[in-house]
């Protein structure tokens, strides 16, 4: 009895070591994958907030732009009225 458990043993654990490496479920291939996906979306919300910041800054260049030319309006009218 002994002499045939040792052969299934042998290939149960065999199969419990192989099927899950060929399905993708192996430990290692997860923890890669997941941090791959990590990586991508690390990537990815820095990118959107290069671009958010970015979009800030124009929109504060362009305010700037705006309030000086109507500085420069507002003195010009000064300077024709009085």
């Amino acid at each position: 009895m002994v002499a045939s458990r040792k052969p299934l043993c042998t290939t149960l654990l065999v199969a419990a070591l192989v099927v899950p490496g060929l399905s993708g479920c192996a430990g290692t291939t997860a923890a890669t994958s997941a941090s791959r996906q990590t990586g991508l979306v690390e990537e990815f919300v820095e990118q959107l907030k290069r671009e958010d910041d970015e979009a800030e800054h124009q929109e504060l260049v362009s305010l700037r732009e705006m309030h000086q030319e109507a500085q420069e309006q507002a003195r010009e009218q000064e300077l024709g009225t009085g």
